[in-house]
């Protein structure tokens, strides 16, 4: 049984890399940015009143890339000069995330409860990115949150607070 984040309800499995099992590079459990992350996630479960499952927390160079690399291919189909030359200035396409430095979680609750989960995390914590897709097929609804304006410096202007999407 995989032990949980001392004093949250996250557990270190469902933190870690999907890929690797690692942690963020310069992770330290007495960091504040992590804290404040992990306390956003206790904050919404607690206003929700029942467990939320948490399916991504840091990813790694590797597996982000991954990640990137699908999207881009199921979006494009092909990697011809120009498609590539459409990637990159698709403003909505970017191999970045805030998964990359630990400040962020992708929560899975039940489907018909994002709204009111939304709702929730904008009351109890204003100043915390969203964001939230309904995925069709075999990929799973989730929310997003992170604290990527705490970032610095940031690698994006979108990465403001209260920033939704």
């Amino acid at each position: 049984m995989d032990k949980l984040i001392p004093g949250t309800h996250i557990y270190w499995a469902e933190y870690r890399c999907d890929c690797c099992g690692e942690l963020p590079p310069d992770f330290d459990i007495e960091n504040k940015n992590y804290w404040l992350l992990f306390g956003c996630f206790e904050d919404i479960r607690r206003a929700y009143g029942s467990p939320i499952y948490i399916s991504r927390g840091y990813s790694c160079s590797k597996h982000q890339l991954f990640i990137y690399l699908s999207l881009v291919l199921k979006k494009y189909k092909s990697l011809s000069d120009e498609t590539i030359i459409r990637i990159i200035n698709d403003s909505s396409m970017t191999p970045f995330s805030v998964h990359l430095f630990g400040l962020a979680l992708d929560l899975v609750p039940p489907k018909e409860d994002i709204p009111e989960i939304v709702k929730i995390a904008k009351r109890v914590k204003p100043k915390l990115r969203i964001g939230w897709k309904a995925y069709q097929g075999n990929q799973r609804p989730h929310i997003h949150i992170d604290l990527g304006y705490l970032m610095n410096p940031r690698y994006s202007k979108h990465l403001r607070e209260e920033a939704e999407w």
